[in-house]
């Protein structure tokens, strides 16, 4: 996988090309730039970006990082209830849990990406 810095090539997905600008304050520009790390973002074109594509029905970053943090957190809890050794109810609670969070993460998708017909 290309990481950053490393000069290797962009998918065509991942490839940004067209630029989109618009005029703000200098008082405006500190307070998205601000507004933006407060959010986990780098700077405010990241943060702009995000609240764009959600109101085009996108699936919002804090959503999608939910997501894979709950599969994660899930696959492990599968894996450690395949622990040579373990009791049996507490390797099935695992699973039962396990597969709740699977439950959850779909969930979590799904009201994200209601009414989104275009699947930014």
């Amino acid at each position: 996988m290309a990481r950053a810095g490393d000069c290797q090539p962009r998918s065509s997905r991942r490839i940004r090309g067209a630029t989109l600008s618009i005029r703000v304050t200098p008082q405006e520009k500190a307070a998205f730039g601000t507004a933006a790390r407060r959010q986990g973002y780098h700077g405010a074109s990241g943060w702009a970006r995000e609240l764009m594509q959600a109101e085009c029905g996108s699936v919002p970053r804090s959503t999608r990082m939910a997501s894979g943090c709950l599969g994660q957190a899930a696959a492990r809890l599968q894996n450690w209830s395949q622990t040579p050794g373990l009791p049996g109810d507490l390797a099935q609670a695992l699973q039962e849990i396990a597969a709740g969070m699977h439950e959850l993460q779909k969930g979590l998708l799904a009201i994200s990406t209601i009414g989104d017909e275009d699947g930014l």
